[in-house]
């Protein structure tokens, strides 16, 4: 079911699951995700995202020893981070009221509950785009 819309979309996935992430990204290219890159934690996300101009960063709640959470409030707030209005969507086990607001606090677009299906990956990835403040 690719998708003309994703088609030169490259998204960072942040996962410190191995086999999680390579699942993600068979997903991604499913549904027509032009470049996926991974990485296990915020601090290689953070190191890759200098050198990858990702649209999108998908990120597990629990990724690495800081959490996703860190990473989205990091990417909201540093200066120095390449686009602060760069989407996130957060992986949880759940898209609970409370665990929705705490990802919107800590700057991410909206959470995506496991498990995952390509079906529900392509509707949360097109929200977030579609929500994003312009770049311009």
């Amino acid at each position: 079911m690719p998708d003309t819309r994703l088609a030169s979309l490259a998204v960072l996935v942040v996962d410190d699951d191995r086999p999680m992430r390579a699942l993600l990204d068979e997903m991604l290219a499913a549904i027509g995700v032009a470049e996926v890159r991974a990485a296990a934690d915020s601090a290689e996300a953070l190191a890759i995202l200098r050198r990858f101009p990702a649209d999108l960063v998908l990120c597990a709640e629990g990724a690495g020893p800081e959490g996703g959470f860190a990473l989205a409030r990091q990417l909201r707030r540093d200066a120095a981070a390449l686009d602060r209005r760069l989407p996130v969507v957060m992986l949880a086990a759940a898209a609970d009221p409370a665990r929705l607001a705490a990802a919107r606090a800590a700057g991410a677009s909206g959470i995506l509950s496991r498990p995952v299906t390509t079906r529900t990956l392509h509707q949360r990835l097109t929200a977030a785009l579609d929500e994003a403040p312009p770049t311009g």
